[in-house]
């Protein structure tokens, strides 16, 4: 096969993947050259001034070395994802997943996000009609929908753990004074570098006690630097803070379900929060809930070969585990570690594993978006299994899963419809 047959099928890959992942879950997808000709979309939005620049340019893919997902999320315009098509070892251009935003907004929250701007009723408007154009959807499930595409177009098998090893997965971009949608002043910043990186340290080493020394000793902790400032600020600040926070946790052993359910409680809850030091407060309790979960986990009377295990299931969910790799893991035989599991968890390696990834597969139906592939993204050889599996540990199928929780948020949600989370 020629340069150019293969470039043409890359490039065919790459729309035939985008438009999956499009019918799957309803994420915008636009794909552009290397020198910014478009080659195709679907459902781009009409994107406010100063959001390209802004949101989609640290994004492209100019770089020959490097065509891994990336991800950028800004308060202002929301979430996006991107992946490098490249063929021979050359980059051609980058596909675009998104924008979208991680909740579905009213007009109170639009006007929450668009206080600290300087803008027009006019400019009001077209961002408004930005916001109803992109779909709602968190920055975990936009970045499952990357990694799915990824594997797909390079038939590689690249989870998000080791996807994390080689970047960082939740970069906030700062919001700039230039442009007319952008004009506000530099916002002080409620953490020091240094002081963020030992408040994460005390998270992975599970340490609470030693974290709320830390706190105490923060100069900024009263927030007199932000006394001035839109409550608005405050909140992205400490969320982007929430979630380093999720990520440490996660990597010193906590499971994806529980630390981003942790995550999103305390999210939640900081919505309804007026008081700037009550608030601060909240945020305060949410990194020492999750170094406290970490201490626990590291107590919980596991030997440190069980727990080894347990990480190792938890950071490859989303590949097919066998019991030989994570006894090579761990480095023990299969027999030993089998044997051994039982003895402290009262289950085989095989049905923790099931129980895990089936515990994912239940958070991925409660999203917006849920993607009707979960057998091939969990690693599962073919849906049958994969549904079989699933009504032998929660009782009920997929489908019935998430109609049970579409219909249990339709009865808690005002006019009695179902919101999206």
């Amino acid at each position: 096969m020629g340069y150019k047959q293969a470039v043409e099928m890359r490039w065919r890959m790459a729309r035939e993947n985008g438009a999956l992942l499009r019918s799957l879950s309803g994420v915008p997808v636009r794909a552009v050259t290397r020198a910014g000709e478009e080659i195709f979309s679907a459902g781009w939005p009409a994107l406010p001034e100063g959001c390209e620049e802004a949101l989609v340019t640290p994004l492209l893919h100019r770089e020959d070395s490097n065509c891994l997902p990336r991800l950028q999320t800004s308060p202002v315009f929301g979430a996006m994802a991107s992946i490098g098509v490249r063929e021979l070892g050359r980059a051609m251009g980058t596909l675009l997943l998104g924008p979208v935003f991680p909740g579905e907004l009213n007009e109170t929250a639009i006007s929450h996000i668009l206080a600290p701007l300087n803008i027009s009723v006019v400019q009001k408007t077209a961002i408004t009609a930005y916001y109803r154009a992109i779909p709602a959807m968190d920055c975990r499930a936009l970045v499952d929908g990357a990694l799915l595409v990824y594997n797909l177009m390079y038939g590689e098998q690249l989870t998000l753990s080791k996807l994390m090893e080689q970047q960082p997965i939740f970069p906030t971009i700062e919001v700039k004074k230039e442009g007319p949608f952008l004009r506000r002043e530099e916002e002080p910043r409620l953490f020091s570098e240094p002081a963020l990186q030992k408040i994460l340290r005390c998270i992975r080493e599970g340490a609470p006690q030693e974290l709320a020394r830390q706190l105490r000793e923060l100069p900024q902790w009263n927030l007199a630097t932000l006394a001035h400032e839109p409550l608005r600020s405050l909140r992205n600040q400490l969320i982007a803070v929430g979630a380093l926070a999720m990520q440490s946790a996660v990597r010193a052993g906590i499971g994806w379900e529980e630390a981003c359910g942790l995550y999103e409680y305390y999210v939640l809850f900081c919505e309804e929060v007026s008081d700037p030091a009550a608030l601060t407060g909240l945020f305060a309790r949410m990194l020492q809930d999750f170094a406290a979960r970490v201490q626990a986990l590291q107590h919980d009377g596991y030997s440190a070969t069980v727990r080894l295990c347990m990480q190792y299931i938890q950071a490859h969910l989303y590949e097919r585990i066998r019991v030989e790799e994570v006894a090579a893991h761990v480095q023990r035989n299969s027999s030993y570690l089998t044997q051994r599991f039982r003895q402290e968890t009262g289950m085989s390696v095989t049905q923790y594993i099931q129980q895990q990834k089936m515990g994912e597969a239940k958070r991925l139906l409660r999203a917006p978006a849920s993607s009707g592939s979960l057998w091939l993204m969990l690693g599962y050889c073919d849906q049958s299994h994969f549904d079989r599996v699933f009504k032998k540990v929660t009782g009920m199928t997929p489908g019935a899963y998430r109609q049970q929780f579409l219909e249990k948020e339709g009865a808690e949600s005002p006019g009695g419809k179902p919101q999206r989370q």
